[in-house]
């Protein structure tokens, strides 16, 4: 009786109806914890994949069987999986590429995942709207505590602190983030989650932390990600963006002296013995020999190359190169498409929303494209799509941009 009862609760209904029961509960818990703690967020994050892979494999779900809007993210999904196999026969290292090919490829059906939860959980457009901003308003919470953290230790140090994750993964984050708390300023986001005017004032001290951090962390591809994300909906949104963040910009130039030595330094440091410039070049040098990649989470190999780079170079610290490294000219095709999907989708809904009664989901599938784009842009210079606190965060947005602007459809 007792092993029929556990059967019972572990077998595939059960596990199909965990899913859509507690699925925004798991990712309610992710969004608060996203910025203070990865493993924290992978105990959220996982269980919410493999449920919702038991809620796809019933092929019975009159939901599996509709047209929808993130079937367009499957060719380039199916495409780089099988293009990324191939370095696991022919890699320089198959079992460390098997490795890594499971636990990516796992986390890149997060975006599937979360458009499915939208699916089984039947809202309407209003409902839809609310619960999108709820998960980007803990976000926005869980990023503000890390970044007030980061500024308690900046001044008091890191003795009487927690650990949390460090100033390059806090940035790449923050990336992520400032588009979307933008947004929540604009929207206004009190009238959706039915909370006091004092909402607007916590967003906008969390854009002040927020900020501020990121000018500490004194991380240029972040700069960079944000300083276009800023451009970006200025242009389309309010140009008083531009001009605010441009002062904010200057000032801190001016007044802040690490600031200006981390941007003096750019050129000395890119040629340094060791820096990008010589790993781009050792990165040149296996794309030549390896057309299709020498497997993924292999790019380490270029210090086979040369042994005297130190051994914390194990990437080649811009996404697009180091993707050519591991997957090879055909992989790269395949990533620079899926990216294409995810921007088109966001950006085209904007367009077509933004004067219109979904207004407010046009901005928001703004925001979130534009967090895209500053992430792929912060990484010209760091491998941010290898660091997995940022690369989840990224797919968490990816799969709200393909739920928000399914209600159009």
């Amino acid at each position: 009786m007792l092993k029929q009862n556990i059967l019972k609760k572990i077998n595939p209904y059960n596990l199909k109806n965990f899913f859509k029961d507690y699925g925004n509960l798991m990712l309610c818990a992710y969004c608060l914890i996203t910025a203070l703690s990865i493993a924290l967020a992978q105990i959220f994050i996982i269980p919410f994949i493999l449920s919702s892979l038991i809620y796809l494999l019933d092929k019975k779900d009159p939901i599996n069987q509709e047209t929808k809007n993130i079937d367009k993210l499957f060719p380039p999904f199916i495409t780089l999986f099988l293009i990324s196999s191939i370095g696991v026969i022919i890699g320089v290292n198959p079992l460390k590429a098997l490795e890594e090919l499971i636990k990516s490829f796992l986390y890149l059906l997060l975006p599937f995942s979360i458009y499915y939860h939208f699916k089984v959980s039947k809202l309407d457009e209003k409902k839809t709207l609310k619960r999108a901003i709820l998960y980007l308003s803990l976000i926005v919470f869980s990023q503000f505590l890390a970044s007030f953290h980061s500024i308690l230790e900046h001044f008091i140090g890191n003795n009487y602190l927690p650990k949390i994750p460090g100033a390059l993964t806090e940035s790449g984050q923050i990336v992520l983030t400032f588009p979307v708390l933008i947004a929540l300023i604009i929207v206004p986001t009190y009238k959706y989650l039915k909370t006091s005017k004092k909402t607007s004032l916590f967003l906008y001290l969390s854009l002040l932390f927020v900020a501020t951090t990121l000018i500490l962390n004194l991380k240029r591809g972040p700069w960079m990600g944000v300083g276009f994300e800023i451009l970006i909906l200025g242009t389309l949104l309010s140009r008083r963006l531009i001009l605010t963040f441009s002062i904010i910009a200057i000032t801190s130039i001016i007044l802040i002296e690490p600031v200006q030595t981390r941007l003096l330094d750019s050129f000395s440091h890119f040629n340094i013995e060791g820096g990008r410039r010589y790993m781009w070049a050792l990165g040149a040098q296996l794309i030549e020999r390896y057309p299709l990649g020498i497997g993924l989470d292999n790019a380490s190999y270029m210090r086979i190359l040369d042994p005297t780079l130190p051994p914390t170079h194990r990437h080649m610290h811009n996404n697009i190169l180091n993707i050519l490294v591991e997957c090879g000219w055909l992989g790269l095709a395949s990533y620079l498409w899926w990216l294409y999907e995810i921007i088109k989708t966001g950006m085209t809904f904007f367009y077509k929303n933004f004067k219109s009664k979904q207004k407010t989901l046009g901005i928001l599938s703004l925001a979130l494209s534009t967090s895209i784009i500053g992430w792929q842009l912060a990484g010209i210079v760091e491998y941010n799509f290898g660091d997995g606190e940022i690369k989840i965060l990224a797919l968490f947005i990816i799969g709200l941009i393909f739920s928000i602007t399914e209600k159009n459809k």
